[in-house]
């Protein structure tokens, strides 16, 4: 169904996931959402639904059917009245029942191939079938070539007993000149009968000995017995002549022995199966034989090597690995849990059974959740030992979608480019599953696709977010588009936002972006279309700095005078002010310094300036300028100032410039900062000693306890690197009591 619809609308896919199962029902219910928000109208037609393999508690499994197709989309259902759609909670159905093929309609076909048989026996046995459309053209088959005297005879057995109709076609094939029943017909008949899905004319006959020509004059000669699809793959036509063979043609024994001989086919060279093999014969075993191995060993009724095979635990590993939503491993050891019992004669073997069926039991309930108990950096680790789509596969099984996407999204930097798009695809179908409460997930979804260059799919993402959240993605993803070069595109998305300050805040990044890349005169242009004073002068003060950066210092002072904005304009002059003073023009630096008006951002410039002068060597100079500091800003300072003097060999000027800093905890960090450089533990143990004696706080006494106490270790490089972590620190302070 997802192949034709592709084809049938020239669908554009970057994968078809035609490995899982889970995966393939998602993409066919995106398939049939996309469509309909083309306005396009589909009907789909899936007939014969009862003929799908049940699972073992008898069901099939319909869960790839949406209980409410999207709008224009229609689903025409065929099965036979029986259990086959009620496990479907359809919403809106339309029952319809079959009527029986018209009389006229069954003549027809039969004179087609008896044109000189009387239209009263046709009648008669039309009444004899009731108009069953497959008796009819199974009794068109069982006529075909036949003489009008058989053809006569044939008719009056069928009317005696419809039901035998299986029964008389096959005694029609035995009598055929030159029968191959024994050696050819009949053992085709039991591979097909007790095979657990088509299987290849070329397989049939390797297992049967038979060369190609030979199998297919079989499926000639059995006609509407059994049926050939274009795959040259073969199955029994229909249920009902399987629940025929298994009751009249063969029994029980037959039905074990052609089990072993299947389970003898899928065992050769059985640690193989999990391989690919580049032969088509070779490949279709190892496949059929991953699913059905187990299935035709329970047939057979051979309970050692089924217990053998699932008691090995690389078996199931293999199997959750080759399926990893574990379905498949689950009905083998539901078929693990029947051979139990059913092998138990006695109640003292049943009880000597006991402990292998508590076994199955358990591992069998343990399936149902064991992806959802799997640690996050555990699908990681698949991903960096090159397991990727096994990674893919599990994610697919977790039963949150927000926990899926987080994942994938985890996933996309450490994956090639087939699996970035496969991933971004999976992601975007389960957009569709997620609620307004999840807002922040698809807005970092829509950021890391943006990132990645994929700008539409970024967007189509963003579509399905609430109005009013969507504004800040978008100006994200339009200062994405504007980093990356694509300008125009940038604008576009811009124009799209309705928040006036989100609109602005992405024409700055806009403008900001543009500037960086040189394009002054067009950043400027954009600045000026910004309605907002405040976030025009931000953009201005943006621009400032990038210009500044670039060394183009008066260009960039003329720019700032133009900011109205009084703080914008301050941080502008602090951005240029740093530049200056670090291309080493220290003068000019604190002149431009001293015409800030704020307060808070002259001594940020000048503390700026200060570290500039502090890391070419000059700490006379830039103790000087950072005695022009506030007292509360003098801190980060200080602290910068005495780490560069210890880095240059003057320890203790280092520590008597951090013995000055008026904040405790950057004083006491400043010092456990110079601890590897100084390689003294005795002279750091005497300042902390002192520090803990004077600090001012109850959190800074525990603080400085713990590290005297690792400082008793004499193990400097392992404290200066954990004292850092303030949570491991309150880690240990616990574990103390």
């Amino acid at each position: 169904m997802v192949a034709q619809l592709i084809l049938k609308h020239h669908l554009t896919v970057s994968y078809f996931p035609e490995e899982s199962y889970p995966a393939m029902k998602g993409e066919f219910a995106r398939i049939l959402d996309e469509l309909s928000k083309q306005g396009i109208h589909e009907t789909i037609y899936l007939d014969g639904l009862d003929q799908l393999q049940p699972e073992i508690d008898g069901s099939r499994d319909l869960s790839f059917l949406p209980p409410q197709p999207p709008q224009g989309m229609v689903i025409v259902l065929g099965s036979r009245p029986d259990e086959t759609l009620k496990p479907l909670e359809i919403l809106h159905r339309v029952d319809y029942d079959l009527p029986p093929l018209s009389e006229t309609d069954a003549l027809s076909l039969w004179r087609s191939v008896q044109p000189g048989m009387a239209d009263g026996l046709f009648h008669d046995l039309y009444t004899a079938l009731k108009g069953n459309a497959l008796f009819v053209h199974l009794a068109a088959d069982t006529m075909q070539d036949a003489s009008v005297v058989d053809a006569t005879s044939l008719i009056k057995q069928i009317e005696q007993n419809p039901q035998n109709l299986f029964g008389i076609t096959l005694e029609r094939i035995k009598r055929v000149p030159l029968s191959k029943w024994d050696t050819v017909w009949k053992p085709m008949l039991a591979l097909l009968l007790v095979a657990q899905e088509p299987l290849r004319l070329d397989v049939l006959g390797d297992l049967l000995g038979h060369d190609h020509d030979t199998m297919q004059d079989a499926v000639l000669v059995l006609g509407g017995l059994v049926s050939q699809g274009i795959d040259h793959q073969v199955a029994l036509h229909h249920l009902l002549f399987r629940d025929y063979l298994a009751a009249s043609v063969f029994n029980d024994r037959d039905v074990k022995r052609w089990h072993q001989e299947l389970s003898n086919w899928c065992a050769k060279d059985v640690d193989a199966i999990w391989s690919d093999d580049r032969d088509p014969i070779e490949q279709a075993r190892r496949v059929y034989a991953r699913h059905h191995y187990i299935t035709h060993l329970s047939g057979a009724e051979n309970w050692p090597t089924l217990w053998q095979v699932l008691d090995a635990g690389d078996y199931g590993e293999q199997k959750t690995r080759f399926d990893p939503s574990t379905r498949l491993y689950a009905l083998d050891l539901d078929r693990g849990r029947e051979s139990v019992i059913k092998a138990g004669q006695s109640t003292e073997e049943h009880i000597q059974n006991l402990p292998r069926l508590w076994k199955y039991s358990l591992l069998r309930t343990s399936l149902t959740s064991r992806v959802d108990q799997w640690p996050d950096n555990a699908f990681e680790v698949l991903v960096i030992l090159g397991r990727t789509q096994e990674a893919l596969e599990r994610i697919q099984l977790l039963s949150d979608p927000e926990q899926q996407i987080t994942l994938w999204c985890k996933m996309l930097a450490q994956c090639d480019t087939k699996n970035y798009n496969i991933i971004l695809n999976r992601i975007q179908q389960s957009v569709s599953q997620l609620s307004r409460h999840h807002t922040d997930t698809l807005a970092t979804i829509a950021e890391t696709t943006a990132t990645s260059g994929n700008i539409d799919r970024a967007l189509s993402i963003t579509a399905a977010i609430e109005n009013n959240d969507r504004t800040g993605i978008l100006k994200k993803i339009a200062r994405t588009a504007a980093t990356s070069g694509d300008i125009d595109r940038a604008l576009s998305i811009a124009a799209t936002i309705e928040n006036d300050n989100s609109r602005s805040y992405a024409l700055t990044a806009i403008a900001e972006a543009i500037a960086t890349s040189g394009n002054i005169d067009r950043a400027l242009s954009i600045a000026a279309t910004i309605e907002n004073d405040n976030s025009r002068s931000y953009a201005l003060k943006k621009i400032a700095e990038t210009i500044a950066t670039s060394g183009d210092i008066d260009r960039a002072l003329s720019i700032a005078a133009t900011i109205e904005n009084d703080n914008s304009r301050s941080y502008a002059l602090t951005a240029i002010a740093e530049a200056i003073a670090t291309s080493g023009n220290i003068d000019r630096a604190l002149s431009i310094a001293a015409t800030i008006e704020n307060d808070n951002s002259r001594s940020y410039a000048l503390k700026k300036i200060a570290e500039a002068i502090a890391t070419s060597g000059d700490i006379d100079r830039a103790l000087s300028i950072a005695a022009t500091i506030e007292n509360n800003d003098r801190t980060g300072i200080l602290a910068t100032i005495a780490e560069t003097a210890v880095a240059s060999g003057d320890i203790d000027r280092a520590l008597s410039i951090a013995a000055t800093i008026p904040d405790d905890r950057m004083r006491i960090n400043t010092f456990i900062t110079m601890a590897p450089v100084i390689q003294s533990a005795e002279k750091i143990l005497s300042i902390i000693h002192k520090e803990w004696f004077q600090s001012k706080t109850h959190d800074m006494t525990l603080y400085s306890f713990c590290l005297i106490n690792l400082l008793s270790e004499n193990n400097l490089w392992l404290i200066t690197t954990i004292i850092k972590s303030q949570g491991w620190v309150n880690d240990q302070l616990k574990r103390l009591g």
